[in-house]
């Protein structure tokens, strides 16, 4: 199976194609831009999404670039903000080329509620997208050009996602977002590619961006790894201005500023540079000319990663090695299968456990799903949730607590209730074992349905559970839960890189809570944590046996010890004996054989076989048939 993974991603390897840099001159005035800043951050605060400040500034746009010469376009579209419905407008203009295809250019307007001025987030990208409209109304360019600036994207990508959902995007060359671009102190450049589904842009549009900010001087890039490339296809949780595009299919990436925080009450002009903001907009000018002037890849936004600055990995070729890595758990599984079938152990009881096990957390989803209807936790604003949204930095600590109350409750009454079963329907350890890996089998069934990228996240739990193994705590417990390994990861992933630390598990909580993560997946999460914690305890619970030389998928047959009988029958001395053989006896003994020769051989009344008290059977069987003694005949069972 290494191998064939080996071989697949060596074969695959594509370049990405990126195109060359164009060596013209940028004509972006910087001076002009932070002009421009500074009568958005002042004539303008509080412009809110929907609110009146809001409006006015949309009219001032209209009346700039009537004044470049280009004829501006509004569209109404209505939204909920605040559990209020409120009526939002983008405003956007086309600069006309000859050659087929748009090069569109995107910056959102609107800041959140608690920030007063907004002069870096977003003034700096308004005032740049004017900018650039003036730099590009007179001067030569192909394509034709698109100059936007949504509403209601500070919190959730709603101006974006309307665009996108109103008009054809197929033209779409490629997209480029500006937003926060010019705080003091900039240390990097951060592209973001990334939306809610899985796709990325394609490595050609993330890797020109290097290049054109090193010809204007601005912060060096900051490129993600193939690690977070991938985290990004595995849990597509990715908001800003270019995710709706990327979603649906076109080139699209933005570009942000890296810089010491500030909290929106505090940003004013006093924390802008009109320096970054000069190369920054000069870099964007750049990567424009370069796409309106090269022969352009046919790659759209899709699951290409790219490994280095010359090889690429193809989402295609990504998706057959995560599906190749499953192959050894299924056949782990079926062999599991036929060793239940050979030794007749019913499957019912394994499967009840297995369903009680996921009754706390459907209850705790039907809860936090009802909250979120009747009030009691934030509304989402119906786009895609972004880091800096406010609901993020405002958890509702109370309220998770009492949702975590009810939980608890709930498992310890269904743990009680599971232990009455039990006594009811034994269940043997290696049924249990079949239902947890069978579980997972159809877990991952159906996330390579949503997303075939997600498998990632139960991927290590599909090699390493077939390894765990009845005993102490690190034999049985620990394989397990490391299987839950890379949606930890993900989950710290999230917070370093989106600057939440401490909050990121409220933002998860959001997304899932508000159904911005959709019902499907959540559902099969669920499942898999449920199904994570029914095999760790049937496995720490499981006595252990010594081991066979016969082995299963890293696991010995005797190793999980039988918490139930195994089916008897008339025609059975014991439990999976041939027939006229007593359980652990050599071969030609029969069931009559008296009590102390053969070992599991004593004879039962038929009252005591219907209620299958065999406890000392298996006693006397996990120690092995004792050796006869010099002199007897094994075949008769006495002394020759």
């Amino acid at each position: 199976m290494a191998a064939f993974v080996a071989v697949v991603a060596l074969f695959t390897l594509q370049s990405p194609e990126t195109p060359p840099l164009v060596r013209e001159s940028v004509a972006f005035d910087g001076a002009r831009a932070m002009d421009d800043v500074r009568t958005i951050a002042t004539e303008f605060p509080r412009r809110v999404a929907g609110s009146e400040q809001d409006g006015r500034l949309t009219l001032w746009l209209v009346a700039q670039l009537e004044e470049i010469g280009l004829e501006a376009s509004i569209e109404s579209f209505p939204a909920r903000r605040g559990g209020r419905a409120v009526g939002l407008q983008n405003v956007y203009a086309f600069d006309e080329g000859k050659a087929r295809g748009t090069i569109a250019l995107v910056a959102n307007r609107d800041i959140v509620r608690s920030a007063t001025q907004g002069a870096n987030d977003n003034a700096t990208g308004v005032a740049a997208l004017l900018e650039l409209a003036r730099v590009f109304a007179l001067t030569s360019h192909r394509h034709r050009l698109l100059f936007l600036w949504t509403d209601g994207d500070a919190e959730g990508g709603l101006g974006a996602a309307d665009f996108v959902a109103r008009h054809e995007v197929d033209d779409l060359v490629a997209v480029i977002g500006v937003r926060a671009v010019a705080p003091n102190g900039a240390t990097a450049l951060r592209v973001e590619g990334w939306s809610d589904s899985p796709r990325l842009a394609p490595p050609w549009l993330w890797l020109l961006s290097a290049p054109a900010a090193r010809t204007t001087g601005a912060p060096l890039v900051e490129l993600p790894g193939p690690l977070t490339q991938v985290l990004r296809l595995a849990a597509p949780l990715g908001g800003g201005l270019q995710a709706p595009f990327v979603a649906a299919g076109v080139p699209a990436v933005s570009l942000t500023a890296v810089a010491p925080e500030v909290p929106p009450p505090a940003d004013t002009l006093e924390t802008v540079s009109g320096q970054t903001l000069a190369r920054v907009g000069g870099s964007v000018q750049a990567m424009v000319m370069t796409i309106d002037g090269a022969k352009l890849p046919p790659d759209r936004s899709g699951g290409t990663i790219f490994l280095t600055r010359q090889r690429t990995l193809p989402g295609r070729s990504l998706a057959l090695l995560l599906v190749a890595l499953f192959v050894p758990l299924l056949t782990v599984t079926l062999d599991l299968y036929a060793q239940c079938r050979r030794a007749r152990l019913a499957p019912r009881p394994a499967w009840v456990r297995a369903a009680l096990a996921a009754v706390p957390w459907l209850v705790a989803v039907t809860l936090a799903y009802l909250a979120n209807v009747v009030g009691v936790l934030p509304e989402g604003p119906g786009g895609v949730l972004v880091p800096c949204a406010e609901v993020v930095a405002e958890p509702r600590y109370l309220r998770i607590a009492l949702l975590a109350a009810v939980f608890a409750l709930v498992t310890v009454y269904v743990a009680g209730v599971e232990r009455r079963v039990g006594r009811r329907l034994p269940a043997d350890s290696r049924s249990l074992v079949l239902a947890a890996h069978v579980s997972l089998l159809l877990i991952a069934a159906g996330i390579a349905l949503l997303n075939v990228y997600s498998l990632l996240l139960v991927l290590p739990a599909a090699l390493l559970w077939p390894l765990a193994r009845p005993g102490g705590w690190g034999r049985s417990v620990l394989p397990v839960l490391l299987g839950l390994s890379f949606v930890v990861l993900a989950a710290v992933h999230c917070a370093v890189h989106s600057g939440l630390e401490a909050n990121a598990w409220w933002y998860l909580f959001v997304q899932f809570e508000t159904r911005a993560m959709p019902v499907p997946v959540a559902l099969l999460g669920v499942f898999f944590l449920s199904t994570t914690v029914f095999y760790a305890r049937a496995m720490h619970a499981a006595p252990r046996r010594p081991p066979s030389p016969a082995v299963a998928g890293g696991m010995g047959l005797d190793d999980l010890g039988a918490s139930a009988p195994e089916p008897r029958t008339p025609e059975t001395g014991g439990a999976g004996a041939a027939p006229g053989e007593g359980a652990g006896t050599a071969p030609g003994e029969g069931a009559g054989t008296a009590p102390g020769e053969g070992a599991g051989t004593a004879l039962r009344s038929p009252e005591r076989a219907e209620t299958g008290v065999v406890v000392d059977v298996v006693r006397v069987t996990a120690q092995g048939t004792p050796v006869p003694r010099r002199g007897d005949d094994p075949r008769r069972g006495r002394s020759a």
